[in-house]
């Protein structure tokens, strides 16, 4: 259970302005969720490592590009940030993985679904203001179970759900059985049902 009212409600504006931006499908905007806050902790990690270097007097050799990293690219112009999310961040981060890896069976068809340059913006904002890599581990899963606990709430963003009857109208229309169908979908055709 994510119990940190603020990081939740950071998930929640974040979910909304998804919503509000043409991600209507609960499952793209976890799946682009997921993406950013993984690109976030790539750059959060290199940072770390960076600065470990650093006051070790090591020599830092960087394991990602950087302009594959967060800190490069959310710092462009909104349409060129989001062209190049499209156009080299993620053809590099789906070959990412060990050939034959679960990595590489999982990101080989990523995508960026985001496709207003001002939504990616708001949402690499509202990903900074989480400070995903400060919190601790359980509250990073407990982010997770919160979004996965979004799928049960899908209907509630006013997605249109069609009724049974209209699909059972709809499946009985290629059926030979149709009169029996529609009487059992929408009553007799006495004049008192239609």
């Amino acid at each position: 259970m994510l119990t940190d009212s603020k990081l939740r409600a950071q998930v929640d504006s974040l979910w909304d302005k998804l919503w509000s931006g043409g991600l209507a499908n609960p499952l793209d905007a976890i799946e682009q969720i997921s993406f950013l806050l993984f690109l976030k902790r790539l750059d959060d990690e290199e940072n770390r490592r960076e600065k470990l270097a650093k006051l070790r007097q090591q020599p830092y050799q960087p394991r990602i590009p950087a302009e594959m990293r967060w800190s490069y690219w959310t710092r462009l112009e909104g349409s060129q940030a989001l062209k190049h999310l499209r156009e080299q961040v993620f053809p590099w981060f789906r070959n990412l993985g060990n050939s034959g890896s679960s990595f590489e069976l999982y990101m080989k068809n990523a995508e960026l679904k985001i496709n207003r340059s001002g939504l990616l913006i708001e949402a690499t904002k509202l990903i900074d203001q989480m400070q995903i890599s400060a919190q601790n581990q359980d509250a990073q899963g407990d982010l997770y179970e919160y979004l996965l606990g979004r799928l049960n709430t899908a209907g509630l963003n006013g997605q249109f759900r069609t009724p049974a009857s209209s699909i059972m109208g709809g499946a009985a229309s290629a059926s030979k059985d149709w009169a029996r169908v529609s009487q059992q979908t929408m009553g007799e055709p006495n004049g008192k049902d239609f």
